[in-house]
């Protein structure tokens, strides 16, 4: 599933909403997302981003979902791994 094909009126799951943080970390870096994907799997999870990064990242998720998540403190933490931080969507998608 890419970003493209998520709409905010579906329920996330886990799964696509770990598809869509991949799929926006590669367009943040200009890279591919089955190489971003592979990365993270060989690696570890954390995310590779800075401040600047997540703010884009959660433009561009507001952008493609209609989806608001506010880059507060609870966010912050969520983004250091790509796991918890489609959990913070899913809970986000379901308020």
């Amino acid at each position: 599933m890419t970003v493209a094909e998520i709409d905010s009126t579906v329920a996330l799951t886990q799964d696509s909403a770990e598809s869509l943080v991949i799929e926006l970390l590669a367009e943040e870096f200009g890279r591919d997302s089955d190489d971003v994907r592979s990365e993270l799997e060989g690696e570890g999870p954390q995310m590779p981003v800075d401040s600047l990064d997540i703010l884009d990242i959660l433009q561009a998720l507001e952008d493609r979902t209609g989806l608001r998540v506010k880059a507060d403190k609870k966010t912050g933490r969520s983004m250091r791994s790509v796991r918890d931080f489609a959990t913070r969507i899913c809970e986000v998608a379901g308020e």
